[in-house]
């Protein structure tokens, strides 16, 4: 079963391999979710688009390393650059 972050980047595969773009995947807690406070994903899209990088957020609220190796798997299999 994907995960939501899993689901929009498989989506975004397809696109991602034809035009030679990298792709770069953000873990972590609310601080990378970005619902709470600044989305600094979104900053960095926002500063890295234009030279080939796609940024996944995967961050979820009150996340910790435990919980981030429990979904390790679903991670890797997105193959991010």
């Amino acid at each position: 079963m994907c995960i939501g972050f899993q689901q929009n980047y498989l989506k975004q595969k397809k696109s991602l391999e034809d035009d030679n773009r990298k792709s770069v995947l953000l873990i972590g807690d609310s601080i990378t979710q970005g619902k709470i406070g600044v989305n600094y994903v979104e900053l960095l899209e926002k500063e890295f688009s234009s030279n080939n990088y796609d940024f996944i957020n995967a961050g979820i609220n009150s996340e910790v390393v435990w919980n981030v190796l429990q979904r390790l798997e679903k991670i890797v299999e997105c193959n991010p650059d």
